[in-house]
């Protein structure tokens, strides 16, 4: 059972730390080489050039289809990208992890905001579903260690909200280890662009 040693942030606050010893980038080596070629094969060249000339619904197609094959890849349930036009001001995206959808903030997908932003929030929301359903199927997948599922469990159900605590939320190993994988896929999506 996870039990995690409590540390206090700079500004007081309560936050977690994960238990030692666990490089996700290894265990997860072949998941992020696997999902940056999957971005490239929605995302060549020739859409990374067109997409902030892209309507948004087009865009929206090509989103949708990059979750539903990094959810296929990850051995979850398929995942919706939708287009979100009732975001809170700020907010990338987000999913709840139970209705199967990821909303991405519409006005980053109508603004011609880097595509680099977009593609890392759906890899990153993506991840929140891996965690979830490695919380509820972890024989699913033996090369997570229990202890560090139990450490997601924990953080998901004392999860600290961003606008009341930004340091602890940005510091949840939740949050830390979704923001790695979708940086991670990302810049090994990048080495194989040709431009």
């Amino acid at each position: 059972m996870y039990d995690p040693e409590t540390v206090l942030n700079p500004d007081g606050l309560q936050v977690y730390e994960v238990p030692e010893g666990y490089d996700l980038g290894e265990i997860d080596e072949a998941r992020i080489q696997e999902a940056a070629e999957i971005m490239y094969d929605v995302f060549p060249e020739e859409v990374v050039a067109n997409w902030p000339d892209l309507p948004p619904e087009i865009k929206e197609v090509f989103l949708d289809e990059y979750a539903a094959r990094l959810s296929e890849s990850l051995g979850i349930d398929t995942l919706d990208v939708v287009v979100d036009y009732n975001c809170e001001p700020g907010t990338l995206g987000y999913t709840n992890g139970m209705d199967g959808t990821i909303h991405i903030n519409a006005e980053y997908i109508n603004s011609g905001t880097d595509l680099t932003t977009i593609l890392n929030t759906v890899a990153h929301e993506t991840r929140h579903c891996f965690q979830q359903e490695a919380i509820n199927h972890p024989e699913k997948y033996p090369d997570i260690p229990q202890e560090l599922i139990d450490c997601w469990k924990y953080e998901f159900e004392n999860y600290v909200d961003g606008s009341y605590d930004p340091f602890g939320y940005a510091y949840q190993f939740i949050e830390v280890d979704a923001r790695n994988f979708g940086e991670d896929v990302y810049n090994a999506y990048e080495d194989m662009l040709k431009f």
